[in-house]
């Protein structure tokens, strides 16, 4: 396996934190887009089990986060996430084999905005991994309709913070993200909680722009991101190549849990299906 790190600058000045993880003999690419307050860093597991199976591994810190750019937790438009992407596929070299795009979280709302608003892109399938696609019920009309006001006054103010306890059933994860210096662990900034509220009422209308291959995976337990959104792009996207898996009783962090092997078991074995076709 080979392993390469460097900074990519985009077109505004801003230097992204890039590694690409190539394996020994591969059957196919997958390029992986990490959550909300986090990094690539922790994904080091899940990058090695699949090296093993053949899968090479592209991945990046998002702006304002982990190793990359710009200011901690911060955007002005969530499209400016989807823009990052798209200057990250058009500066890499993806191998010749089959491609495939997966995100986690966050990571899956960006996924799911550039597969249904870039009909041209060169991925064989889409994996969506706790996708946050679903406005809490729990946030009041009233909240929803104040925090458009809050991110024009107010853009930079943190407000809640993220529940460490909902991340996974292993506590040891859970210790291991709180000490972990290179994740945000400050309020949800008032913009960029306003913008993702937007994101996902807007990819709701564009599902049925989704016509790749599409895995989705989602733990039934998930506090974080509601499962309901998974439901509803299962339903909404118009592949005939769909599947979703509904994760008994697992949390959040789905490659983080005790079952965490039965997950990747399932992810690389819907990347190899699609990649001897």
């Amino acid at each position: 396996m080979a392993i390469s790190h460097r900074h990519l600058q985009l077109r505004d000045g801003t230097a992204i934190h890039t590694e690409h993880h190539m394996a020994t003999d591969p059957i196919a690419n997958l390029v992986f887009i990490h959550g909300y307050t986090e990094h690539i860093g922790r994904y080091t597991w899940m990058i090695h089990v699949l090296n093993q199976a053949g899968i090479n591994v592209y991945l990046y810190d998002l702006r304002g986060f982990g190793q990359s750019e710009g200011e901690r937790a911060y955007i002005s438009h969530f499209d400016v996430y989807v823009a990052d992407l798209i200057e990250y596929l058009q500066a890499i070299s993806l191998s010749a084999h089959p491609s495939f795009l997966m995100g986690h979280s966050m990571g899956s709302l960006i996924a799911a905005t550039y597969i249904s608003t870039n009909t041209s892109h060169p991925f064989h399938g889409y994996i969506s991994s706790a996708g946050a696609l679903k406005i809490d019920e729990g946030i009041s009309p009233f909240l929803r309709k104040i925090s458009g006001i809050l991110s024009k006054i107010a853009p930079h103010l943190p407000t809640i913070k993220l529940d460490t306890n909902a991340l996974s059933k292993d506590r040891s994860e859970v210790e291991a993200y709180i000490a972990d210096p290179m994740v945000y662990h400050g309020g949800a900034k008032a913009r960029l909680g306003y913008e993702m509220l937007e994101a996902m009422k807007k990819i709701k209308l564009l599902f049925s722009k989704i016509s790749t291959p599409v895995l989705i995976l989602h733990g039934t337990s998930d506090k974080l991101a509601d499962p309901t959104g998974s439901q509803w792009m299962y339903d909404g996207i118009s592949s005939d190549d769909k599947k979703v898996v509904w994760l008994d009783g697992l949390y959040h962090e789905i490659m983080r849990e005790p079952e965490k092997e039965m997950v990747m078991n399932h992810i690389i074995t819907w990347i190899k299906e699609r990649s001897k076709k």
